[in-house]
């Protein structure tokens, strides 16, 4: 993603867009913000953006200015901020400039986030979406994410349990 015709590194900029007209606060990947200064974008609105705090204090960028994204102009509306690194450099936008931007087409989408009313039924509810949609699309739970995440902190340990091992070794051989 490019920001004002420069490339933004880390962290990077998640742009999501978002149907304003299906629903009332806009979430990000599971984190949610507070709007701080303007608005939320509405329902049928075009070409503009509510970005969170970090990017917009990263350029400049203030309710009423203008942001190129990818090529593409847009106006900020709104700024939030999130307790999140990734949230803070988000990009909100209508779903239709966010296929635009990224040339998704109109009958396709690239992540669904489902809100649950019961958070502990994440699971069962994965299962029947996966069983449903079969091949055409995978679901998955933020415990699922929990736990490969806990898995790769456990390859982590044993990888660094194995160098340590070796250094010693090579140290005891060294004397």
């Amino acid at each position: 993603t490019s920001i004002d015709g420069k490339p933004k590194g880390f962290p990077s900029v998640s742009c999501s867009g978002l149907d304003f007209s299906r629903q009332e606060k806009a979430r990000i990947l599971g984190f949610q913000g507070d709007i701080t200064e303007g608005r939320q974008i509405h329902g049928g609105e075009t070409k503009v953006v509510v970005l969170g705090k970090q990017l917009a204090d990263d350029f400049d960028k203030f309710v009423g200015s203008k942001i190129k994204i990818n090529d593409a102009d847009f106006r900020v509306v709104g700024l939030f901020s999130s307790t999140s690194v990734q949230g803070n450099n988000a990009v909100l936008m209508p779903i239709q400039d966010a296929r635009e931007i990224s040339n998704v087409p109109d009958d396709k989408i690239n992540a669904l986030i489902v809100d649950l009313q019961d958070p502990t039924a994440d699971q069962k509810i994965a299962k029947i979406i996966n069983f449903r949609y079969g091949d055409d699309l995978e679901a998955f739970s933020l415990s699922d994410l929990s736990s490969q995440f806990g898995d790769i902190l456990g390859s982590l340990r044993l990888l660094v349990g194995a160098v340590a091992g070796i250094a010693a070794v090579v140290a005891g051989v060294g004397i």
